[in-house]
Parts: C-alpha cells; structure tokens; sequence
C-alpha cells in the first residue's frame, strides 16, 4: 500500500485517538484546556463579543487549541493564521472546530477577535505550558538543531521523565500544540525551534519558556529571510525571549557568530579547540564504528564514544552533554546517552551496502553543513581501488550572496580529497566551475533528474564511498531511492513510516 494511502488511513486514526483522549483528560485534568471565557480573559477580548447561541456556552472548554489542520479535531479553537491556515472558517466549522481565533468576524460564527492572531495563539499555548511543572531545553541555530535535539533527548531520558517530538516540528504553529500534551509527569521537555523567519524564535520562546537554550551555530542558513546578516543573529538570540532570568544558554564556543552575539542570560561554553571553554574534547580518535573521545569539564574527565562520523559532531555532543549535566543528569548517564544515539533517515545517515558505503544527508544544506559533511566524506574508511564521490545538490534560503556560497562549496570540494563531483541544481552549477580548477577531480553537472540518476549509475562502483548532500526542496533523496531502490527502502522508507506511526512521542 502507498505511504499517502498508509498516512491517510492513520491520520483518520489519530484524529480519532485525540477526540477520545481529549474527552477523557478534561474529567481528570484541565491543564491542558481552556474554556472560551478563560481564552478571552488571558487575550483581553470581552467574552460578550463571542457569537453564541447560548452565553452559558462561555464556560465550555476546547478539546485543544489548533493552528494546524491535521490535527484539528471537534470541539478545536482553530486559529486561522494568515500565513498558515490551510483550512477556510467554513471548512474548519464543518471539521468540528467549537469556535475560531481570528482578526474579524466570519459569518456567525463564534469568533475570539483579536488584532494579532500569532501572538494570540502564542499566549494561549504559552499559559497552557506555564500550568505544568515539566522544565524546557530549548536547541535553535542555523544547522544541527534536530542531531542535537534528539542528542539531548537521549541524554535526559537516561534520568528524568522526557517528552520530545519523533520530528524535527519546530515551527511555532506545531510547538503550540505539542505543548497541550506534555504529560502530567514529565519532568523535562524537550523542543527544537526554529530560527529562520524573523520572530520565529521568539514567537515560540512565548510559548515554551525555556529553562535551557542550546546554540548549535549561527550560520548563513535562511539568510535570505532577513533583511541582514545581523537580522539572523537576533532572530536566533531571540530564544530567551521567554526564558527565566536564571535560565542559561550553551554555545559553541568555537562558532565566532555565536560568541560575539548578545546574549542577556548567562553563557556556557562548548568547544573541541579551546580548553578554557566550560566543556572541551579530546583525545578524539575516528574508530571503525564512530569516534571516541575525552570531556572535560570543572574537575571531571569522562570518556565518550559516538556512533557517528564527523568531527564536528563531537561539538553537537558537547552541546547535548552541557544541556543535560546542567539539567541534573549525571556525567556517567549523559554519556550513556550519547552512546545510545544512532542518527537514522536523511540525517547524517551512514548506511553500509554490501561493500559499498552511503553517507545520506539530504535534508538541509548550507555552507557549513556542506564543509564538514564533506570532510566526513573524507574520514570513511576507503577500501583498495574505490573512490570518494560527493553527490551535491543546490543550498536553499540563501539570499543574495547564494552564488558566492555554492562557489565556496566547489572550491572546497576542489581542496579535498574526493575523486568524483556530481553537482545537481541550478545554483550549483557555479559549485562545479570552482572544482574543475582541481586537476584530480572529475565534475559533473546537471539540472536534469533523469541525466543525475544516469551519472550516478555510470559512476558509482561497488566500493566507493557515496554522500548525498542538499537542502531537501532539491528531493535528492529521489537519486538514492532511483539507484538503491532497497537502501532507500530500508533506511528511509521505513523510518519514515515508524515516525508517522509514532508522530508524537510517548513519555519515557
């Protein structure tokens, strides 16, 4: 059965399992819920002004606040966002929304006006998350955030009662509703934010009010939504927007952007080049099977091992490791944690066919994530007569300064040690003049899918080493799945199916 058709059927299902739940967790708990009176009061609107048959009705309570059309369900307050809402009031009202958030009256129907429905929306959430007694790791920045999310998950789940979401649904109108079913005993909630649109970061620090902050990097990542450089910087320092006055931020001690940023909360330092920093690596060694290596930290030294390739993901650990020591959790636990981390799907996937190795990371791609995917491409153990081929598509969300940055890309690639470039995108056309000045290198390049599947087939051998790397609005991913028709199926295909199985997390 197709993945729409197998999605379709769960997403009845799930729809199903919410209405239920939420009937049953109103009789037993109302923190998670809000009469149409209590929303009123919390956004200053007379609840006069609600529409309603009957006023008495002021009193009943939503079944959930909604902001998102998948996961409406009867009895919703449904915000019809102007940037984001899929469904029209009609629809929603027919779906079984109880009434709308919304800046004007629609039709009759009961309707909370409010001048801003985003930072409405926000607020209510906001209020919802402030009722539990669950502490907040917030992880913002340009590339990492979701390794470094699921890092930390892994590492407070070795002590405290976690809850974190299966995806990387860090957008303000998914983290709203993921707040709603933060369970009663969770002791530690774990969310990624995303930091790419001006406000976005502070939008949902509104609503988590996050205890701990980690900083992956600041980069050149959604560049192209802000108006400058300095635009980005805010948009991601904006994270302690909601953040206690005694909470703290973990950055990369290593990353210049991020600690030359203004920060207006305490500051802790990660790095793998400077022993001064509150965290630091060593001894880092590459194994057959990831890497292992030394963190120090005040009087402790305890040793750690990585099932991952890549240096620079020594620097996520050290993140991951920071946020849960500074949490509670032992040293001896968190690295437990990270050991048990095994990153799977399109994210720094390292997947072994027959002699051959695929280095799949065809998620997100910005000049950063690129340079160290490919001098992880370069780490992998080579066998005799194989070669090392980077497949590269285009970087998505740069701005104007796209070109230069796919050139930085190529002339990388040209300074490595790779054998072959397969370049795949309109903008990457520029990445594969700057690797043609390497003489050692053979470069390709095409804007067609079928001529990239062709060059892959004709190039590939049974021992090389193959990454595939781009932001995902390239789909990359649909030269592996063309080619390695059962790789794709066993590492992406079926991750993808167990994560809409288990699209909410369930308490550890």
């Amino acid at each position: 059965m197709p993945l729409k058709k197998i999605a379709s059927i769960r997403r009845a299902k799930v729809k199903k399992e919410l209405y239920k739940k939420a009937q049953r967790d109103m009789k037993k708990d109302r923190c998670h819920f809000l009469s149409i009176r209590e929303c009123c009061d919390i956004l200053d609107v007379d609840p006069v002004s609600v529409k309603l048959i009957n006023k008495k009705n002021l009193d009943e309570i939503f079944t959930s606040i909604c902001a998102w059309d998948y996961y409406l369900i009867p009895g919703s307050l449904y915000a019809a966002l102007p940037l984001y809402a899929k469904l029209s009031p009609d629809e929603a009202m027919k779906r079984g929304a109880k009434a709308l958030l919304t800046d004007r009256q629609e039709s009759d129907y009961p309707c909370i006006i409010v001048s801003d429905v985003m930072e409405a929306y926000c607020r209510l959430c906001g209020y919802i998350e402030s009722r539990t007694d669950s502490k907040t790791i917030a992880i913002t920045g340009s590339v990492g955030k979701t390794t470094t999310k699921d890092m930390v998950k892994m590492v407070c789940t070795q002590q405290y009662k976690t809850f974190c979401d299966v995806e990387n649904n860090n957008m303000a109108t998914l983290v709203g509703y993921l707040v709603q079913h933060i369970p009663a005993d969770c002791e530690y909630y774990v969310q990624e934010v995303h930091e790419g649109d001006p406000d976005s970061a502070r939008s949902i620090s509104q609503i988590i009010h996050p205890n701990v902050a980690v900083i992956t990097n600041i980069g050149e990542s959604h560049l192209g939504n802000f108006s400058s450089y300095e635009g980005l910087i805010k948009g991601v320092t904006d994270i302690t927007y909601g953040m206690a006055k005694d909470g703290v931020v973990i950055i990369d001690g290593d990353d210049v952007s991020s600690v030359s940023a203004h920060w207006d909360r305490k500051v802790i330092k990660v790095s793998v080049t400077d022993p001064s920093a509150d965290y630091f690596a060593t001894d880092i060694k590459i194994g057959k099977d990831g890497l292992t290596f030394n963190i120090v930290f005040g009087t402790h030294n305890v040793a750690a091992k990585l099932h991952m390739y890549g240096v620079h993901n020594v620097t996520d650990v050290l993140l991951a490791f920071a946020a849960g020591v500074e949490s509670g959790v032992s040293p001896e636990k968190a690295v437990q944690g990270i050991k048990s981390y095994i990153p799977r799907g399109m994210r720094q996937n390292v997947v072994h066919v027959g002699k051959r190795t695929l280095y799949i990371d065809c998620f997100n791609a910005a000049v950063k994530s690129m340079k160290t995917a490919l001098y992880t491409l370069c780490e992998l153990p080579l066998k005799a007569d194989a070669k090392r081929i980077a497949v590269l598509g285009d970087m998505a969300e740069l701005g104007k300064d796209s070109e230069s940055m796919h050139r930085e890309v190529g002339r990388i690639v040209a300074d490595s040690f790779i054998d072959v470039l397969i370049c795949y995108g309109k903008f990457s056309a520029g990445m594969a003049d700057e690797a043609r000045k390497s003489s050692s290198l053979q470069v390709f390049h095409t804007e067609n899918m079928a001529e990239l599947n062709k060059l892959v087939k004709e190039h590939v051998g049974p021992k090389d080493v193959v990454l595939f790397k781009a932001s995902h609005t390239t789909n990359l991913i649909a030269t592996v799945r063309a080619n390695f028709p059962f790789t794709y199926f066993r590492a992406i295909y079926m991750e993808r199916l167990h994560r809409h199985f288990v699209r909410t997390s369930c308490l550890k």
